[in-house]
């Protein structure tokens, strides 16, 4: 009888060791998602400043996406935490204060796993919306920088691409001859391509030069912006192309290639990429 009470004794030591566990790690992860909250909240606010320097945007960019791995992270300690909350209870509880201690760590674990779906589905919204740009600052790419890659730090959901760029000594080009190609890698291994085309997705940046103009079948879209060069009496043009994939996917790398047909002349000048939902 005596070894029966100090096996029970034992016993509820570990039960209320194990609980405490529980809810200790519990208040821990609540603390920490409370940081990430307002580390979050911060950067959003300050990329929503119509005021913010143009320069920090990427700088932003790189804290929140870092901020949302954290997360990732959080949302996995949330759910194994729930999975243990769930298995607390012994199949056959030899005492009335476990099975007291199972039905609240139940109701933890229920709240913990709606948390963390909370969570994700605000990840994914939240990571659309600081999906800026790709690039920070203007790329030349030519015959020796022949590609910009991007590997996304989220599983990034992609509904469109929008490349904003000009070419450099290409009036002499068809229209419709192709120049770069975009690719995204998916989650699932498979890719998605779009090719870029002369006067098509972009076009000579004097497109308005009577040199250039005057040329035999030479065409460039409709600018996005105009602006006059340092230097210069002409408009020089940017030009924006939008490719919406047959289905939104989930890119994990975007590549941006020149293509290498390309006379060596010709330069491409990305202003700006951008991935959107």
């Amino acid at each position: 009888e005596y070894n029966d009470i100090l096996r029970e004794k034992r016993d509820m030591r570990d039960v209320l060791a194990k609980y405490t566990d529980l809810v200790d790690r519990l208040r821990d992860e609540i603390e920490n998602q409370k940081t990430l909250k307002k580390k979050m909240d911060a950067i959003l606010k300050e990329l929503a400043d119509p005021a913010t320097d143009k320069k920090r945007i990427p700088v932003l960019e790189r804290k929140f996406r870092n901020l949302m791995k954290k997360q990732q992270a959080l949302n996995r300690n949330l759910n194994e935490l729930a999975k243990e909350m769930d298995s607390f209870v012994r199949d056959n509880p030899l005492y009335d204060l476990e099975s007291e201690f199972g039905k609240y760590l139940k109701q933890y674990a229920e709240k913990l796993r709606e948390s963390s779906a909370i969570n994700t589905a605000d990840m994914k919204r939240l990571s659309s919306k600081t999906q800026y740009s790709l690039t920070g600052a203007p790329i030349v790419l030519t015959s020796e920088q022949h590609e910009v890659v991007r590997d996304l730090d989220l599983e990034t959901e992609v509904g469109s691409v929008v490349v904003d760029s000009y070419l450099e000594n290409s009036a002499q080009l068809a229209a419709g001859t192709p120049f770069a190609e975009v690719t995204l890698e998916t989650e699932d291994g498979n890719f998605q391509r779009w090719l870029l085309r002369v006067g098509i997705e972009s076009g000579e940046w004097a497109a308005r030069r009577e040199d250039v103009a005057g040329q035999d079948g030479f065409q460039a879209p409709p600018p996005w912006l105009s602006w006059i060069p340092a230097e210069s009496e002409v408009f020089a043009q940017r030009y924006r192309a939008r490719w919406n994939p047959p289905d939104s996917v989930r890119a994990t790398r975007l590549t941006l290639t020149r293509l290498p047909a390309l006379p060596s002349k010709v330069g491409i000048a990305i202003l700006d990429l951008e991935l959107r939902p």
